[in-house]
């Protein structure tokens, strides 16, 4: 509820104009109790039809004008919340996009999706139909005010049992933090075994791991259910007891008012319309404590979102080089992931000149596609530095520098759009012959012939959908795009077949040939063979560089 109050004062204008409808709303709702007393009263009293038509005809135009109004309040909310939820979810994508990646991978992938649906839950819980339900609250005091004009009494009575359920709304709502969110992590934790059922559905049934999936997700499934059962015990439980204290109070309102009316100090057309009063403001009550459940969850989403969006963000300014020649050094360079153990590698020396090969050889594990996105600007040595042309790289612009890199990461993934768009997102301006041209170059005009949308086919899941060889290809036409003078390959080789293969050890050997300067992570022994240097990432702390006689063009610390 903050958070609405907070929105309703970035828009002080609009926020007047919500409380002036609202008030004009509301006045008008009196309209149908009056209206039941002055039938009551007048017209059975009399039979003069001309009363019955006056009196219809008003409290028809009165529910027009209010329907009217309702309309035009639910426009005027939407302007209030449009633009800070607008806000919040492009602050929300700003951020997706421009987190430092190692801050990313350190988020466990149940709590990436997490993050993901809190936003959902904010955008549906802060919507109009919140904000003018809560502005319906404070004016119950309309209808009370009106049960002051027919009887005091029976407007204290209305006016006690409305403080008891907003208390007890607001002190539910403060109850309903902790398991809330305990609900959250459970639901997403459990979210996350099913999507991973999905993803490893072939290990799932060869290795025969479906007993344990089994047992592991009825036991997730059985602690979830046990605490969503509490949350919605609870919830249902203040529901229902604040729906009773307003049957209570018709009761009781009714019970008093028959009293007066015996005593002749009220009529019955009056004790029907003091009746009608007492739940037209009870109403609002009600529907703001059907609300706190959901206002809980979208107040923890609000502050999930703003934790992620506080995370680091990447650089985007630098310098931009008029060239790039390509000569790389690390020198010291040192990196370790949080909480590990030790270091991937410490004390790293080598320097590569343009037109050689650099071979990065290790086990799964050691350190390659690390040492690969530290190159890239991705992620951030803890110690040392790289340079690039004699710049350190954590002073050259990203976008840059990006231009200048042919990478092609172990596990190429594309955006979800179409491989034309894909392939053009380095250098959207080049040609149609130019693109085709590169098609070819990497093989893959077979896969492009076969399908109906050739370039405009549509990616979707990051082109998990693809073969792993197809992905590969894709991948390096994306790389090849940008033309620079570095060329970055994790494990180039993988997953390919011979034609593949030998396709990208003739390519590697083009660009050592054009001049650039080309490091392989790979543990294909036939590439450290024909590399000019090697930097052995097993030997730890300290990987050792072994060179080539041939030349003098890799200097390296052993």
């Amino acid at each position: 509820m903050k958070e609405l109050l907070r929105f309703l004062s970035m828009h002080p204008v609009l926020a007047l104009e919500l409380l002036a409808a609202s008030l004009l709303i509301n006045l008008l709702g009196l309209a149908s109790s009056l209206y039941v007393i002055q039938v009551l009263n007048r017209y059975v009293g009399s039979g003069v039809d001309a009363t019955l038509i006056t009196l219809t005809t008003g409290v028809v135009l009165a529910i027009a004008m209010e329907w009217w109004l309702r309309q035009l309040r639910r426009d005027l909310a939407r302007g209030v919340v449009g633009g800070p939820m607008g806000r919040v979810a492009a602050g929300f994508f700003n951020a997706l996009l421009g987190i430092k990646l190692s801050e990313l991978l350190r988020l466990a992938a149940p709590m990436q999706r997490e993050v993901l649906g809190h936003l959902s839950t904010v955008q549906k819980v802060y919507s109009p139909a919140t904000v003018v339900a809560l502005l319906d609250v404070p004016f119950a005091l309309v209808f009370i005010a009106a049960l002051m004009l027919i009887h005091p009494g029976v407007a204290l009575i209305s006016a006690l049992f409305l403080t008891v359920v907003f208390v007890i709304t607001l002190l539910h709502q403060h109850r309903l933090d902790h398991p809330t969110r305990q609900v959250g992590q459970l639901a997403a934790r459990h979210a996350a075994l099913s999507g991973s059922v999905l993803t490893t559905a072939e290990s799932v049934r060869v290795f025969n791991g479906t007993r344990l999936m089994r047992q592991r997700w009825w036991e997730q499934l059985v602690e979830l259910h046990r605490e969503q059962t509490d949350l919605v015990n609870r919830q249902e439980g203040v529901q229902t007891l604040t729906q009773g204290i307003g049957a209570l109070m018709g009761v009781v309102v009714i019970a008093y008012g028959a009293k007066l009316a015996v005593v002749g100090q009220m009529d019955t057309g009056l004790l029907i319309g003091a009746n009608i009063l007492a739940g037209r403001a009870m109403a609002p009550l009600l529907r703001f404590a059907q609300l706190v459940p959901q206002l809980a969850k979208a107040r923890q989403g609000l502050e999930k979102l703003a934790q992620f969006s506080r995370l680091p963000l990447m650089r985007e300014e630098g310098v931009a080089l008029r060239t790039c020649q390509g000569r790389i050094e690390l020198q010291g360079l040192g990196f370790a992931w949080p909480g590990a153990k030790g270091a991937l590698f410490e004390s790293l020396t080598v320097t590569a000149e343009p037109g050689t090969l650099l071979a990065v050889v290790g086990g799964n594990g050691t350190g390659k596609t690390t040492l690969m996105r530290l190159l890239t600007g991705l992620l951030e040595p803890q110690r040392g530095k790289i340079l690039v042309d004699g710049y350190n790289l954590s002073q050259l612009a990203p976008e840059w520098w990006h231009q200048q890199l042919l990478y092609l990461p172990q596990e190429p993934l594309f955006l979800d759009a179409t491989l034309r768009e894909n392939l053009l997102t380095l250098q959207p301006d080049l040609s149609e012959e130019a693109l085709h041209a590169l098609v070819d170059r990497v093989g893959l005009r077979r896969f492009l012939n076969e399908s109906e949308q050739g370039l405009d086919l549509p990616i979707t899941d990051g082109g998990q959908r693809l073969s792993p060889g197809i992905r590969r290809r894709i991948a390096l036409a994306r790389a090849l795009v940008a033309d620079g003078q570095l060329v970055l390959l994790d494990e180039p080789l993988e997953g390919l077949d011979n034609a593949g293969r030998k396709l990208f050890l003739e390519l590697i050997k083009e660009l050592v040939s054009q001049g650039r300067t080309v490091i392989v992570a790979s543990h294909d022994a036939a590439m450290a063979q024909v590399a000019d240097g090697v930097v052995d990432l097993d030997v730890k702390p300290v990987p050792t560089v072994r060179l080539a006689a041939r030349t003098p063009r890799i200097g390296g610390a052993a």
